[in-house]
């Protein structure tokens, strides 16, 4: 979702500026009983990195307003990595419940690499500032 997220930025920004992509897929307490486990994803991309972060909360410990304020703060700190802001959530976490987190990065060759897999649909190159490319 964020890669999604991230070519769409590219799409509708202007040429140059810094964009990033955010998905979230939460799976949270509701008024329905459920069978499987209550759990956030959060995937934070930008030009250069990609950031992935997930947990699965205890079950029946909070209701949905504190398993919804638990994963806006993991969402939050996506927004905030992407930025390249430091941020601590302010979780009040379990013994058993433990944030993931991994942070890709990539290098010249792998954008272009992206680039020509279609994976990505836009890479930006800063040229020196003064420097006017060559016409032949």
């Amino acid at each position: 979702m964020a890669l999604l997220a991230y070519n769409r930025a590219l799409k509708l920004s202007t040429t140059g500026i810094p964009v990033s992509g955010i998905g979230f897929i939460g799976e949270l307490a509701s008024n329905a009983s459920k069978h499987g486990e209550h759990r956030c994803y959060v995937s934070t991309r930008t030009s250069h990195h990609m950031w992935r972060s997930n947990i699965i909360l205890s079950k029946g410990l909070r209701n949905l307003e504190g398993e919804d304020m638990l994963s806006s703060q993991l969402l939050l700190k996506g927004i905030a990595t992407a930025c390249n802001v430091s941020m601590d959530p302010l979780m009040e976490l379990q013994e058993n419940e433990i944030i993931n987190e991994f942070k890709q990065s990539f290098d010249e060759d792998q954008e272009l690499e992206e680039l020509i897999s279609g994976q990505i649909r836009m890479k930006v190159y800063s040229f020196d500032k003064g420097h006017v490319p060559e016409h032949g």
